[in-house]
């Protein structure tokens, strides 16, 4: 045999002897691998991010032998909610939310009945001088006069205005308004911003163009048109008249005192 492989034999029985030694067993030495730094930092953080929005599972756990009778007969009932100690996590704080929340709105009482509906445009590319004339036209009109109006106008914006305005009135009957005495109460126009565009003109000049844009307000409510007013107004007048005329000194007379510095014509020689 050979000097190597001698070597080799005599290594390899005296590892086999340590081996099965058990003091030479305990007296080997354990070496421990520093971990780095990062690493440990980046698993801690996995752990808090995890248990901060999962649900903690402490105490889940529970034998038969923990559960106590009145435990029991608690969970029997039905209807009747056991109470924990547990902490609670991310699920559970959002079912307990929209509670709160119901319990706030049935505090609350019943909603109130809506009585009017503002509704309004984008703004637009548009002129407030050119959308005002829109504006007088359907302000004071019914919800559906005023459609139909919009609806047979040649102005480029009506088209826009009537489909805000068919929106509008939707919305308003569903919030509990009549359709039939539903009244374009208040139409106004507010200025948007304006764009700035380079206008190139002769010999090396230039000025600024100004691109305005606008939107339209309104606002629904019940009530009376400006047709039905006017002729309130008018009958109002009537029974004036005719009260002036059949109340005073005499039938015909409609002044109840006396007249004074009368203009009396012609010459008095």
């Amino acid at each position: 045999m050979s000097r190597p492989r001698q070597l080799s034999s005599l290594v390899q029985a005296t590892v086999r002897l340590s081996l099965s030694t058990p003091s030479a067993t305990a007296a080997r030495p354990t070496v421990s691998l520093p971990l780095d730094s990062s690493l440990s930092a980046q698993r801690r953080h996995a752990s808090w991010s995890i248990s901060s929005l999962l649900p903690s599972f402490r105490g889940k756990k529970r034998s038969a032998d923990d559960t106590t009778p009145a435990a029991a007969a608690d969970s029997a009932q039905p209807g009747k909610a056991i109470k924990s100690d547990q902490p609670k996590g991310l699920f559970d704080a959002a079912v307990e939310g929209e509670e709160v929340q119901e319990i706030i709105r049935q505090g609350q009482g019943p909603a109130k009945q809506a009585t009017f509906h503002k509704s309004s445009t984008a703004n637009f590319k548009t002129s407030r001088r050119k959308l005002n004339d829109l504006s007088r036209l359907i302000a004071g009109l019914g919800a559906d006069e005023a459609i139909l109006q919009l609806k047979v106008s040649p102005k480029k914006q009506a088209s826009r205005l009537l489909s805000m305005l068919a929106l509008a009135r939707d919305h308003a009957i569903a919030k509990g308004l009549s359709r039939d005495r539903l009244v374009v109460a208040q139409s106004w126009t507010t200025p948007g911003p304006s764009l700035q565009r380079l206008d190139i003109k002769g010999r090396g000049r230039y000025g600024v163009k100004h691109h305005p844009s606008s939107k339209l307000h309104v606002l629904l409510a019940e009530g009376l048109t400006d047709e039905e007013k006017r002729r309130q107004r008018k009958q109002d007048q009537w029974r004036r008249s005719l009260r002036g005329l059949t109340e005073g000194d005499g039938v015909g007379v409609g002044r109840s005192k006396p007249v004074i510095n009368t203009q009396v014509g012609g010459w008095k020689w």
